[in-house]
């Protein structure tokens, strides 16, 4: 792609948000398209919202695919980060990774192979195996099928395989 359709394409998808008041630039959006490498931020009313990184993106109306992904959000509690193989984001609705998940926020972490965010009401499902540390108080549960909501402040567990209290530092930084 040119330099010169490249930046056409840009301003297709950026001045249609700007001229409704920092809507989701996608939302009057039409037609797909196929990017090797994209980086986006959202912000409101100068507000730092999130931040999405990605390869071999696939952008479908309000949804964005792509493969390595790497989103960042600023909750209430502070930022998180969740990576993964792959994921889809609906702009400011929802998110879906898999492959290698994780999600980190300081306080926690979560490792598993598929995660669902619904981003407005700040819920986490992983409807699988997982692994959640919870760093400040020395805990590692093991289990499956994981909802949470609101920073982890509420949490269910369908099924608990392992649970110990010292964490092992490795598991932090891989």
């Amino acid at each position: 792609m040119s330099r010169f359709n490249l930046i056409f394409l840009l301003l297709l998808i950026i001045l249609p948000g700007c001229a409704k008041g920092g809507k989701s630039v996608f939302r009057d959006f039409q037609g797909d398209y196929s990017i090797k490498t994209l980086s986006l931020h959202s912000s409101s009313s100068g507000e730092y919202l999130w931040h999405f990184k990605g390869k071999d993106i696939l952008i479908e109306g309000n949804d964005i695919s792509g493969k390595h992904c790497d989103v960042e959000f600023r909750l209430a509690s502070g930022r998180s980060r969740v990576t993964g193989d792959s994921g889809t984001l609906t702009m400011d609705v929802s998110m879906i990774l898999s492959g290698n998940v994780k999600y980190e926020d300081g306080d926690h972490l979560l490792m598993c192979s598929r995660l669902h965010y619904d981003i407005p009401g700040d819920k986490i499902l992983v409807p699988g195996d997982f692994k959640f540390i919870i760093i400040e108080e020395g805990r590692t549960i093991e289990g499956h099928y994981l909802t949470s909501e609101n920073n982890f402040i509420k949490i269910y567990i369908e099924r608990i395989d392992k649970m110990s209290l010292e964490v092992d530092n490795s598991e932090l930084f891989r």
